[in-house]
């Protein structure tokens, strides 16, 4: 992400642009009995009716507040003046309703029903503040039939989603006007959220938009992640920026699903140096950051692109794990800062915890990621890091470059074992600028190079006992559920069982160089 400083001030304008009866009142929605009035006074006007299950007071007199109302247990479905057609634009009228629903409210929305919603960035459809609902889509789709945009990046996601506790959205479409976009367009989300705890994605697709697809945000300037959002068996596709930006999230899985077009860009283009350690929170409770992500069994038709640079931020348990990268293969920047200064690494330290194996591919039509002869995935400053059992095929030119797979600048603790790396002859590389720290315990064996017809395999790798083969680390993640009172602890430090330096078995397919292909920009 390249526009982010831009962006920020577009999100901070976007926050009163949602309705009022969906934004936070001195940290809290207004409750009980005068939070009702207030809706009914609302929709009145538009003909619709709050759920006969969502007044304020009990049976017993007792009084619920922030959405705790009592509701019925028959699915819900909109009222029918709201037009499910996508003939007129219904964000307002379906803002007012989504407000309206009691705690653990589930709604069936019309099979194969179409809205309108989102045409301009002063409307915009939004599901906020809401506890323990479910929509079921059954088909349905929330369409953008248009995005105004001057040129600035204007805000105009389809779906906002905000403050909300236990929220499943299932089997539904969000749909924008066109993918011919780019990073003027960036505003024009798919799905964007901030500040959610437990949000459910399951069979979602997200289609056609101008900018991004799915962003996980802070709300502004205001410290707060996202935590634990799970996107299933869902597809991202047709996007014109990036399919998923994730920098402000503890717990993101997108697991059983399709990335067809757009790239994962995990940047925040700020740095949080000069507070640390206390600026941006920690990894047991991020501000901000991505801690414990994880890709599993997803279809990456056209290959996966993964960019990572978050500055002294809380970042770490990552799993990559189990896809399928078609005929593009692997690309990964994975950077302890954006701005690739060695001066971010001394004082925040290493990035722990990154997990890639299992997975596949079938050729390398993406490039590598810094140029001809550059590695197909950087390591900036990460330590315990496995990269195992992987099956990748690479372009035959770019092999022939003489680049290597990887380059290692800065990390530790780092088990590269029993992959294939198809049509490229060096697996790793140290080729970090003057200055920065040595490469260290770093375990490479068991792969398989060469070209697909003439292979040539690794020593196997040392067994930890006899009979046994070498186990690698397992990283615990960090727990990331949410607790009232007190937040959970990251885990010690796990270390591979090697020596310190460089460990190679059977061949030195690591090698260490000190030549300045990229520059650093730390000027002292």
């Amino acid at each position: 992400m390249r526009t982010n400083g831009r962006r920020r001030a577009a999100l901070t304008a976007r926050t009163a642009a949602l309705p009022e009866c969906g934004r936070r009142i001195g940290g809290h929605l207004a409750s009980g009995n005068l939070a009702v009035l207030i809706i009914a006074l609302l929709v009145a006007p538009l003909g619709l009716t709050i759920p006969s299950g969502s007044s304020a007071a009990a049976a017993d007199g007792s009084q619920k507040g922030d959405h705790e109302t009592l509701f019925s247990e028959t699915p819900l479905t909109p009222p029918t003046s709201i037009d499910a057609t996508c003939s007129t634009d219904m964000t307002t009228e379906l803002n007012l309703w989504f407000a309206s629903l009691p705690a653990g409210t589930v709604v069936d929305l019309p099979s194969d029903g179409c809205y309108l919603v989102s045409n301009s960035s002063s409307s915009l459809l939004a599901i906020e503040n809401t506890s323990r609902l479910t929509i079921n889509g059954e088909g349905a789709t929330f369409e953008q039939g248009s995005y105004s945009n001057g040129g600035n990046n204007d805000p105009g996601p389809i779906l906002t989603l905000g403050f909300d506790r236990d929220l499943t959205i299932k089997n539904i479409t969000v749909r924008g006007p066109s993918s011919a976009g780019g990073s003027e367009d960036e505003g024009d989300t798919g799905i964007l959220m901030w500040q959610n705890t437990v949000v459910n994605l399951d069979g979602v697709t997200i289609t056609t938009v101008e900018g991004d697809g799915l962003d996980l945000y802070p709300l502004g300037n205001e410290p707060g992640v996202n935590w634990n959002v799970t996107m299933d068996d869902s597809t991202i596709e047709n996007i014109g920026y990036h399919a998923i930006v994730p920098e402000a999230v503890n717990g993101f899985t997108f697991e059983g699903s399709t990335l067809s077009s757009g790239d994962i860009d995990a940047e925040v283009d700020f740095s949080c140096q000069s507070t640390w350690p206390f600026g941006c929170g920690r990894l047991n409770n991020p501000d901000i950051g991505v801690v414990n992500m994880a890709f599993r069994a997803d279809s990456f038709p056209n290959g996966m692109t993964l960019e990572d640079g978050m500055s002294c931020m809380p970042v770490g348990n990552w799993t990559i794990e189990g896809n399928s990268f078609g005929g593009g293969g692997i690309d990964l920047q994975l950077d302890t800062t954006y701005s690739l200064t060695l001066s971010a690494l001394d004082i925040c330290g290493q990035y722990s915890g990154l997990t890639i194996e299992n997975n596949t591919s079938t050729n390398g039509a993406l490039t590598p990621c810094c140029g001809s002869g550059s590695p197909y995935i950087l390591l900036q400053g990460w330590s315990n890091v496995t990269i195992a059992d992987n099956h990748l095929v690479f372009d035959v030119n770019q092999g022939l470059v003489g680049g290597p797979v990887m380059d290692l600048w800065g990390d530790r603790n780092v088990a590269i074992t029993n992959n294939t790396f198809a049509n490229y002859y060096t697996v790793a590389q140290s080729d970090a600028p003057s200055g920065w720290p040595a490469t260290t315990d770093v375990l490479v064996c068991g792969n398989t190079i060469g070209s697909e017809e003439y292979p040539v395999t690794e020593t196997a790798c040392p067994s930890t006992a006899a009979g046994s083969l070498f186990e690698r680390p397992r990283f615990t993640a960090i727990a990331s559920e949410q607790p009232a009172s007190e937040t959970p602890e990251a885990p010690a430090a796990i270390l591979l069982p090697v020596t310190a330096g460089v460990i190679l078995a059977g061949g030195a397919t690591l090698v260490v160089r000190r030549r300045r292909k990229m520059e650093s920009t730390d000027s002292g």
